[in-house]
């Protein structure tokens, strides 16, 4: 019968072996730099989009139309420069389906 002693941390790595629980610790952080990396290129994106919309209007006289429209343009925008100007794989991100009659890739 084993004791509570060989369920807590210690005697869990001694049962996988030091080399093992290395490689695990070397795995899990691997995996949380990976999962930074990508937090960090998806702000750095976000942050150069913000850079390339166009300023608010100083006039304050806001249409919801034209809004809406610049709103669109600058989605679509992202969209062609995360795919590297795909346009098929664009429409896929944007959840719209393409109409392959009006453009090619």
């Amino acid at each position: 019968m084993s004791n509570a002693r060989n369920w807590g941390p210690e005697g869990l790595a001694s049962s996988i072996g030091g080399q093992s629980s290395t490689l695990l610790r070397e795995a899990a952080l691997e995996y949380r730099l990976k999962a930074l990396k990508e937090v960090a290129l998806n702000l750095l994106t976000e942050v150069e989009s913000l850079g390339s919309a166009q300023p608010p209007r100083a006039d304050r006289s806001l249409k919801l139309p034209d809004e809406v429209r610049q709103f669109e343009i600058d989605l679509i925008k992202i969209a062609l420069d995360r795919t590297s100007g795909s346009q098929t794989r664009a429409a896929s991100l944007l959840g719209v389906k393409p109409h392959h009659a009006q453009y090619q890739d």
